[in-house]
């Protein structure tokens, strides 16, 4: 969701900073992550296990709503995801 409305918000930065801090991910493997993510070179890996979709989504709407605006890109995204879970 970051960087999906073309650019990345201080806040966007700030969360994917705190979870990649909870996820144990290194400052090396963050900062590639975030030029991955600026080079539109991830996409997005759907969990297996319902509650882990369930988080995913949540954490795909929190990123969408931190910075405030709710980009037409970023909404696509989060339904897309949305659908791919195919959660029952």
């Amino acid at each position: 969701m970051a960087a999906s409305d073309g650019e990345f918000k201080q806040a966007e930065v700030e969360m994917l900073a705190v979870r990649a801090n909870q996820w144990e991910i290194t400052q090396q493997q963050f900062e590639e992550t975030i030029a991955d993510i600026q080079a539109g070179r991830l996409e997005l890996a759907i969990p297996v296990e319902e509650e882990a979709k369930i988080l995913l989504l949540k954490n795909m709407v929190h990123m969408m709503a931190i910075d405030g605006e709710l980009a037409e890109e970023e909404k696509r995204l989060c339904k897309n995801g949305l659908q791919r879970c195919s959660i029952r």
